[in-house]
C-alpha cells in the first residue's frame, strides 16, 4: 500500500515539475532551459531530503523523523513505523532478558557459563557465596583455577556428564556440580549447596550404624546366656543371677527401642496436633519425687514457680524434663546435688537442671544432642544410657517455639542444662 502511494506521489511530482517547466519555457520561449532548471530543482529537492535523512539516521536520541511532504513524507513515515516496531521489539526482548536475569538471580544454585576450555563467560551472583567467584572481576578466568579441586578438574575434562559430582569446597561445605550443554562449545555449570542434605545422609547412616551396634550388644549377651542354658553350662545355684542379667539386657533393649520410636514420633509429628495446658509444677513435683525415691543417694532440690503453666505436648515436655534430670543422675557419682529450676524470666519460662558433678569437656558440648553420642562410658555411673536422651530433648523443644537447649559445663565443677519456652506458650492466669 505504501509502495503504491510512494510511486504515485513520485510520478505526480515529476509530472508537475515537467509540466510547470514546459509551461514556463513556452511562455518565455526557452523550453529546454526551463526543463533543465526544473530537473535540477527536482534533483536538488531529493538531495536535500537525502541529507536530512542521513542526519536523522546518525543523530542519537532522535525519536521522530524530519518533516517533509510528497514522496519523502511516505519514506519518512515508513522509516518511522519500522523504527517503532524495532523499538517495541527491543523493549520486549529487554523485558524477557530482565525476567530471565531475575529468575536466574533468584535461583538458589550458582550458574556459570563456560566455553569449551573452561573460561568463564557469565555467571549469576550466587557463585560468590558458594564458589568464591567474583563477577564480573573473574570474567575470562578458567573455572578450574578458581574452584581448586582435583576431582572437579577431572570431572570437567570428561565428556559424559550424566552423573553429578559432589565434592567438599574450601574445606567448608559440600557442593553438587552438574554440567549441561549450552549452545556450541559452551556449557552451563550448575553448583548446588548440598551440605545439609549430605550431613543428613551421614547422620542417617550413623544412626543405623549406632542403633544396630546398641541392639547387637544386649542381643549377644542374651544369646550367650540362652546357649549356656541349652548346653546346661550354668549351675542351678547361678540360674537366678543369669536370668537377672538376661532380664536387664532385655529391659535395656526395650528402653532403647522405646526411645528410638519416641524420637521418630517427635520428628515426624504433625504441627496441626492440638496442644494442651500442662501443669508444670505438678509434673515436676511428681517426677522429682519418683526419681528421689529410686535414687536416694542423690540430693534433688527444686525451685518451682507455682501456677507457671504452658501449652504444649505433655508427653514431650515430660520426656524433656525427665531426660535432663535423669542424665544428671546417670552421669554423676552418688552424693551429687541436683537443682531443678522452673521460673518466669524476661524471655519466657525458664527451666534448668544444675549439678555439681564431674562436668563435661568443652569439645563435647556441640555434639551432645547427636543420636547415640556419649561423652565417655566410664563416666556413666548408671549403665543404662543409650545416647538418645538429648536428641529427644532437642527435637521436642523444636516443637515448642523452636526453643534451644543450652549447655554450660566445667570439668570438675558440674553442668547446667537449660532452655526457655517462649511467651506465646505460657498460659496466663
Amino acid at each position: 500500500m505504501l509502495k503504491e502511494t510512494f510511486l504515485r506521489r513520485f510520478l505526480i511530482e515529476v509530472l508537475v515539475i515537467l509540466i510547470l517547466s514546459l509551461g514556463v519555457g513556452l511562455i518565455i520561449q526557452h523550453v529546454i532551459l526551463c526543463l533543465l532548471l526544473g530537473t535540477i530543482l527536482l534533483v536538488g529537492w531529493h538531495l536535500y531530503n537525502l541529507f536530512k535523512l542521513s542526519r536523522w539516521i546518525w543523530q542519537k536520541n532522535v525519536l521522530y523523523p524530519p518533516n517533509s511532504f510528497g514522496s519523502w513524507e511516505i519514506i519518512y513515515y515508513g522509516l518511522h513505523k519500522h523504527q517503532q516496531r524495532l523499538r517495541q521489539r527491543q523493549n520486549e526482548l529487554a523485558a524477557i532478558i530482565r525476567l530471565f536475569r531475575h529468575g536466574v538471580e533468584s535461583s538458589p544454585d550458582a550458574l556459570v557459563i563456560v566455553d569449551n576450555v573452561g573460561n568463564i563467560q557469565w555467571c549469576n551472583q550466587q557463585v560468590k557465596q558458594q564458589l568464591g567467584i567474583r563477577w564480573p572481576d573473574d570474567k575470562g578466568q578458567n573455572i578450574v583455577n578458581l574452584v581448586r579441586n582435583p576431582e572437579f578438574a577431572k570431572y570437567l575434562q570428561q565428556e559424559n556428564f550424566n552423573e553429578p559430582l559432589t565434592v567438599k569446597i574450601h574445606q567448608r561445605y559440600y557442593i553438587e556440580f552438574r554440567v549441561l550443554p549450552y549452545e556450541q562449545n559452551r556449557h552451563i555449570v550448575v553448583a548446588r549447596n548440598v551440605d545439609q542434605v549430605y550431613l543428613a545422609e551421614q547422620q542417617r547412616k550413623d544412626f543405623f550404624t549406632h542403633a544396630s551396634h546398641e541392639l547387637r550388644t544386649p542381643l549377644s549377651v542374651v544369646k550367650g546366656y540362652v546357649e549356656m542354658f541349652q548346653d546346661e553350662l550354668i549351675p542351678m545355684e547361678n540360674c537366678q543371677d543369669a536370668l537377672s542379667k538376661v532380664e536387664s539386657q532385655i529391659i535395656r533393649m526395650e528402653s532403647l527401642i522405646s526411645q528410638i520410636l519416641l524420637l521418630s514420633k517427635i520428628e515426624n509429628m504433625s504441627s496441626h496436633l492440638p496442644m494442651v495446658q500442662i501443669d508444670i509444677s505438678n509434673l515436676l513435683q511428681t517426677l522429682i519425687h519418683s526419681l528421689q525415691e529410686t535414687h536416694a543417694d542423690y540430693t534433688i532440690k527444686a525451685h518451682i514457680e507455682a501456677d507457671l503453666n504452658i501449652r504444649g505436648y505433655q508427653d514431650q515436655i515430660y520426656s524433656v524434663m525427665c531426660n535432663l534430670i535423669d542424665n544428671a543422675i546417670k552421669h554423676n557419682p552418688r552424693g551429687t546435688i541436683i537443682i531443678v529450676t522452673w521460673q518466669s524470666v524476661a524471655k519466657g519460662a525458664y527451666f534448668s537442671v544444675q549439678d555439681n558433678g564431674v562436668g563435661i569437656a568443652r569439645h563435647h558440648l556441640n555434639r551432645l544432642t547427636e543420636r547415640f553420642y556419649q561423652v565417655d562410658s566410664s563416666h556413666t555411673y548408671q549403665k543404662n544410657s543409650s545416647g538418645l536422651g538429648l536428641a529427644i530433648v532437642k527435637h521436642a523443644l523444636r516443637n515448642h517455639g523452636d526453643a534451644q537447649l543450652h549447655v554450660d559445663s566445667t570439668v570438675g565443677q558440674g553442668s547446667i542444662f537449660s532452655f526457655v519456652i517462649p511467651h506465646e506458650f505460657i498460659v496466663k492466669k
